[in-house]
């Protein structure tokens, strides 16, 4: 894959003048060199380049460590179509290049651990850095343990990582939630682990867990069943004596559907306690618990059937590392009855309703943007989700 010449001429000619630097003969190979490493991530792949291009030893302390490309691109840099983003990225490298005259003082200055060197080009995306303050944290030989040496195996678990990531972030346990996530990168080290650590954090985050880093994974899967078991199988207060709901507020999804069926699939809302106390009854499962997480917007439940019968639960909630800044909604869990591993067929169906909506948002955007005409300023993300 080469760097594209239109974007290697424009970006060397615009950073050599915004940074006072001289052209060299060394630059478009070493931009070629960045470029091809990031096969995954054409943004990694751009700012790889960019730094190749304008520091000599870029190109080899990157392919040494591609971790450093995800550190220097940061958290939002969409728009490095813009010049001055361009600049001020290339520019703080640079800076702290500058300090450091082998690849492990580079890492130090980029806050980065010597043992995510481990991490492959190719298994890199953009919104890994958000996992980046989480790996840091975790002493060095100890990470280097937990990094699966695989590529294949990396890239699972780098996903795995981020939807556990995602999935916590914004719960009321703030207090557990770093103590559990490190544990958690610690103690689940295969698939079957990765699969229940969710589950586990359910219970972490209810009151009074007696949740302990300390704890090992067996006492921690224990007692997460225990609190499953008691939570699916406890009669709510208002439904056994036939009292109404003391809280009848009813949560917005908008713009996600209340509805949506398609060729004998139905997922339905839970936006309302009564709704989320009933799936968590049918199912067997701690969805009733999520009821603040949903009030907040921090997620949104829908009930998954086929031809009316509840097959799942899923949990979405938006992406904040979606691409040019589009409204977009992530899975964040799906569970069948019991918790249970839900079946191909549920899963393709909530790729295609994640599909629709997306398409939906777009449409919605675009007809927005064309009613308030040309002149007018575009719509901030709050003011369209009170339009819609």
């Amino acid at each position: 894959m080469k760097v594209p010449r239109s974007f290697f001429d424009c970006v060397h000619t615009s950073l050599m003048a915004d940074l006072g630097l001289a052209k060299e003969p060394w630059q478009r190979e070493h931009a070629t060199r960045a470029y091809e490493l990031f096969t995954a991530d054409q943004g990694l792949a751009k700012v790889a380049s960019m730094l190749a291009a304008v520091h000599r030893a870029a190109v080899d302390y990157i392919e040494q460590a591609p971790v450093i490309a995800l550190a220097v691109h940061g958290p939002n840099n969409h728009h490095l179509e813009l010049r001055r983003v361009r600049a001020a990225i290339v520019a703080g490298f640079l800076a702290k290049a500058g300090r450091a005259h082998r690849l492990n003082e580079l890492l130090r200055t980029l806050d980065l651990k010597p043992a995510l060197r481990q991490l492959h080009a190719a298994n890199l995306r953009r919104r890994d850095h958000a996992l980046l303050e989480l790996l840091n944290s975790i002493e060095g030989p100890r990470l280097a343990q937990v990094i699966p040496s695989e590529p294949t195996d990396q890239r699972a678990w780098l996903d795995w990582l981020d939807q556990l990531h995602v999935r916590t972030h914004g719960s009321g346990a703030q207090l557990h939630r770093r103590a559990f996530l490190l544990w958690a990168v610690s103690h689940c080290r295969d698939t079957p682990a990765w699969l229940v650590a969710g589950d586990i954090y359910d219970w972490v985050r209810s009151p009074g867990s007696g949740f302990s880093p300390r704890m090992s994974y067996g006492q921690a899967f224990a007692a997460s069943q225990r609190w499953h078991e008691e939570v699916a199988n406890r009669l709510p207060s208002h439904l056994r004596t036939g009292r109404r709901l003391l809280d009848r507020r009813v949560a917005r999804y908008a713009p996600l559907p209340e509805r949506w069926e398609h060729e004998g699939w139905q997922f339905v809302a839970l936006n309302t306690l009564l709704a989320l106390e009933e799936e968590s009854l049918r199912m067997h499962h701690c969805v009733r618990t999520y009821w603040s997480r949903i009030l907040d917007g921090q997620s949104r439940i829908y009930s998954i059937r086929h031809e009316g019968r509840r097959l799942a639960t899923l949990e979405v909630n938006r992406d904040a590392s979606a691409a040019d800044r589009k409204l977009r909604f992530r899975m964040v869990q799906i569970k069948g009855v019991c918790n249970a591993a839900p079946t191909p067929e549920a899963t393709a169906a909530v790729a295609k309703f994640l599909e629709e909506c997306h398409g939906r948002i777009d449409l919605l955007k675009a007809i927005f943007a064309s009613s308030a005409g040309p002149g007018s300023p575009a719509l901030s993300g709050r003011e369209e989700g009170a339009r819609r």
